[in-house]
C-alpha cells in the first residue's frame, strides 16, 4: 500500500498529477493493483467488487 499527504511542499503537484491521470483532484484518490477505482463514495458503490479487487491485488 502506498499512502500519499498531501499538506507537504509537494502536495499540489501530485494532486495535479492525480487531476491528469484519473480526472479526478480530491481525495482520496483510491487505487487497487493500479487500477483506478475512484473516491471515498465509487469505493462505497463498489462494496459488491471489493472482497474481489482486493483478493485479485493479493490484499487478502
Amino acid at each position: 500500500m502506498l499512502r500519499l499527504t498531501l499538506d507537504i511542499d509537494d502536495g499540489p503537484a501530485i494532486q495535479d498529477a492525480l487531476q491528469e491521470i484519473t480526472n479526478q483532484r480530491t481525495v482520496p484518490n483510491i487505487f487497487i493493483n493500479h487500477k483506478h477505482i475512484g473516491g471515498n463514495s465509487d469505493l462505497v458503490a463498489k462494496a459488491g467488487q471489493l472482497s474481489a479487487l482486493l483478493k485479485e491485488a493479493g490484499a487478502l
